[in-house]
């Protein structure tokens, strides 16, 4: 294995980054201007500009075949949820600047906390087990034939679902991705580190030892490891959970062999496909002409940040009409 790290964050890495056999001291240079450049931007002006893949912009910046298929296909696939990476460079840019002013992150309780988070506040206000099957300006009309009035009415929803509600809003495609977990007795690698198939051969794409990071989620007496596919290996589940061990035993040894499988996710509907162009001249979160609010991640950009995102500006929009 070679080890790369952010000489920014970690400078004792520096060293041995620079040395590693993935990329030329002009590719670490350039990752080294591209940090630069995002950084002197805004984070909204990430998607201002002409948009193209993110491969053709990886290409046009100047990084060699060799560090963009050893780190950048499996780095940003992981992200992108795929390794092709025709992603928009417009999003690309975005991250990137992201991972350079802050740092990736785990709740202490689990992704579930984020929506119970948000839940609190309002209790017993949430109607379970109730579609919506119409939506205007000032009503919401329920599966069950019950209308629920209200001064302002907000759809937070993913874009499948806006779709059955707004005729006017385009389909929506997604990318898959999944995920093995296994317990172990024995830390397989120590730190805080991402694995990545600079490879290509999958079907695991990355590796985590989340408890490295996040020392909650792991069972009692045992390091917790995520195995993640995507591309045709995520649409595979059966095939992933079948080729994934030998892969990691060339990785870590015969240990392996003693890992607990807990449980295997495949989430088809993982992330919003962003091509190129996607991204500019979309309304965004807000009002529509007909009155409703619209949120989501599907109006923003596909990620838990862009549903953020729209829901935050979507509150201010009705405070301050109030």
């Amino acid at each position: 294995m070679e080890r790369l790290s952010d000489p920014f964050r970690d400078p004792a890495g520096a060293l041995a980054s620079l040395k590693a056999r993935v990329g030329s001291l002009s590719d670490k240079l350039k990752v080294a201007k591209l940090r630069r450049d995002v950084l002197a931007q805004e984070p909204d002006m990430s998607f201002r500009g002409g948009d193209r893949t993110t491969l053709a912009e990886l290409q046009g910046l100047g990084f060699s075949p060799g560090f963009i298929d050893g780190f950048f296909r499996p780095f940003l696939g992981g992200v992108f949820l795929e390794r092709a990476l025709e992603t928009s460079s417009l999003l690309f840019r975005y991250y990137f600047r992201c991972f350079s002013a802050g740092d990736a992150t785990l709740p202490a309780r689990g992704m579930q906390r984020l929506p119970e988070l948000l839940a609190a506040p309002l209790e017993d206000r949430i109607t379970l087990e109730s579609p919506a099957t119409a939506v205007s300006a000032k009503d919401v009309s329920l599966g069950g034939g019950a209308t629920i009035n209200a001064d302002f009415v907000v759809v937070a929803v993913d874009g499948r679902s806006a779709a059955t509600l707004f005729p006017d809003v385009p389909e929506v495609k997604f990318k898959s991705t999944v995920t093995s977990y296994f317990a172990s007795e024995h830390l397989p690698l120590s730190g805080r580190r991402l694995i990545l198939d600079g490879e290509g051969e999958g079907p695991a794409n990355h590796v985590a030892v989340v408890s490295e990071v996040a020392p909650e989620y792991a069972p009692s007496g045992a390091h917790l490891i995520s195995v993640s596919g995507v591309g045709a290996h995520a649409r595979d589940e059966d095939g992933f959970r079948a080729g994934v061990r030998d892969q990691l035993a060339r990785w870590f040894g015969p240990s392996v062999a003693s890992w607990h499988h807990l449980k295997t996710y495949r989430i088809p509907d993982a992330l919003p496909v962003h091509e190129p162009g996607s991204l500019t001249g979309r309304p965004g979160a807000g009002q529509r002409p007909d009155g409703v609010f619209v949120a989501g991640d599907y109006v923003e950009f596909g990620a838990i940040q862009g549903a953020l995102r729209s829901g935050r500006k979507v509150a201010e929009a009705i405070l301050d009409r109030r």
